[in-house]
């Protein structure tokens, strides 16, 4: 126990620490998976950035009458940089955060398979994230997720001692509130938005540091909108583990 209480402590730390830099100014959600599909051993840990396409979950939100002539959500958005973080917490199990501008994420990740052949690992995910537009003083617009909840199911397999080679499918479900002040109005929206697909990329790895590129293949579904899309969500991350 006295063994991973370092890492818990820094993780702790570091959660902290990125929660206070979180803001309110992105509109735009990382969705590309770049977890491994092995767990982190007890003792180490990992942490990196990614710079990737993300989704746009609250553009085109129906709030009043005059918004029912605008478009629906595209299918990618700006790149959005990330920073990863994770620690070991057991020989299967480890915990980790991810931040991005306007948002964050806690994992949780237990190794079921652990192979050269193949390894698979399950994945469960916590958002919360929020998207300022400051207009006039007398038109504010904001979305916020209090509730986002996601599952990812990674498979890989090492053809090589430095290359993995994987695929994740995912799930995510999203519960969404829009709120628009107009001339000291409040107006308010409540909606959900759900993606699933896959996540295929590959992992090279040098000394410790191991580069990651990968793309999303998600399908999105908007209550608010009642229609559905699609987008592909390119990225690519750099992680070092110790």
């Amino acid at each position: 126990m006295s063994e991973r209480l370092p890492s818990l402590r820094m993780l702790l730390t570091t959660t902290a620490a990125l929660l206070g830099l979180v803001s309110q100014g992105c509109a735009t959600v990382p969705v590309t998976s770049f977890e491994r599909a092995r767990s982190l051993q007890q003792g180490h840990v990992e942490g990196g950035l990614a710079l990737s396409a993300g989704r746009l979950p609250a553009d085109g939100v129906v709030v009043t009458e005059r918004d029912e002539e605008s478009d629906g959500e595209p299918g990618i958005g700006p790149p959005t940089p990330s920073f990863h973080f994770r620690a070991g917490v057991t020989s299967r199990l480890d915990a980790g955060v991810q931040t991005w501008p306007g948002g964050f994420a806690l994992q949780g990740r237990y190794g079921v398979l652990d192979d050269d052949q193949l390894m698979m690992a399950v994945i469960g995910t916590v958002r919360w994230w929020k998207s300022g537009n400051e207009g006039a003083q007398e038109d504010r617009f904001e979305v916020t997720a209090p509730v986002q909840l996601g599952f990812l199911l990674p498979l890989a397999t090492r053809p090589l001692p430095w290359l993995e080679l994987n695929v994740a499918p995912q799930i995510e479900f999203a519960q969404l509130l829009a709120q628009r002040e107009e001339y000291h109005e409040l107006q308010e929206r409540s909606y959900t938005t759900l993606h699933a697909g896959f996540t295929f990329g590959a992992n090279f790895a040098v000394w410790r540091v191991r580069i990651n590129p990968a793309v999303a293949v998600l399908g999105v579904w908007r209550s608010d909108r009642d229609e559905g899309t699609w987008g592909i969500y390119p990225g690519l991350g750099a992680f070092v583990v110790y």
